[in-house]
């Protein structure tokens, strides 16, 4: 029966995905997430940005995670604190620094989803320096919104996508990756994610790596899409025509502006 369960609702998000895409790009629109939970009204990842994300036209919040020597689940982008050189992985909580003078109290996960979901904001988690502890709690913790596709489990890491799948087949994933030459037929082949995220943000041109043809080989993969984090309007439009489905920026303002993101 949980398989059943399981298979219904993925396929029920494949659908998701697909109707945005494919619909009239008049009316199927893409959803902006807040990257770095929407860093232009605050402190990156912080509190203050993720409940300023909705007034600005976000309707997701993409938001970072690493996980203290104590198994503390913090919001933040890096996993190494700079300034001591030291792993986040290798401290615990209160041994931690304040980052862009937030102290770390301020910056655990379990506040940030309850900011994220008191506006009604898809939570997308790059999980980064986690470990299977970490994993397990997030899946025990936020079972609902993962499987209902209210939170969405992001990792550069293959192997943390599998374990998820594998723990809880109904959760929606996402594979980010930086090499446009990686083949998304042979990922396919060993992970199955819901989304594929390609971080090309680094590239001159990343449209030059994702046109069309791109597109329609994600959707015959059954893949949905996450854009790089996105903040030329001209750019960002282009990405809402190709039929992303979410679209990651720095500037909601401008990419607002560029086109009218769906409620979800």
């Amino acid at each position: 029966m949980e398989e059943s369960v399981s298979i219904a609702a993925r396929e029920s998000d494949l659908l998701l995905c697909q109707d945005r895409a494919v619909g009239n790009p008049n009316e199927a629109r893409p959803v902006l997430l807040a990257h770095r939970g929407g860093a232009q009204e605050g402190s990156p990842n912080s509190l203050e940005a993720i409940r300023s994300a909705r007034a600005h036209g976000a309707g997701g919040v993409e938001i970072d995670v690493n996980e203290s020597e104590d198994g503390t689940l913090f919001v933040v982008h890096d996993a190494v604190y700079t300034t001591a050189a030291r792993w986040i992985s290798d401290l615990a909580g209160h041994d931690l620094p304040p980052v862009d003078g937030i102290e770390w109290s301020r910056r655990d996960l379990a506040d940030a989803v309850e900011a994220a979901s008191a506006d009604d904001l898809v939570v997308y988690l790059d999980l980064k320096s986690i470990r299977r502890t970490g994993v397990e709690r997030i899946l025990r913790e936020w079972n609902e919104p993962i499987r209902a596709g209210r939170m969405i489990l992001a990792s550069t890491r293959g192997e943390v996508l599998a374990y998820v799948a594998e723990r809880v087949p109904a959760a929606t994933t996402s594979f980010l990756y930086y090499d446009p030459q990686l083949d998304i037929k042979s990922l396919a082949s060993f992970v199955r994610p819901t989304y594929i995220h390609p971080c090309f943000d680094h590239l001159r041109d990343p449209l030059r790596s994702v046109d069309e043809h791109f597109v329609e080989r994600a959707r015959a993969l059954d893949f949905g899409l996450v854009s790089w984090s996105e903040n030329d309007g001209g750019r960002v439009g282009r990405l809402a025509d190709l039929g992303f489905d979410y679209i990651c920026t720095d500037d909601l303002d401008t990419a607002t502006a560029a086109i009218r993101p769906v409620e979800v």
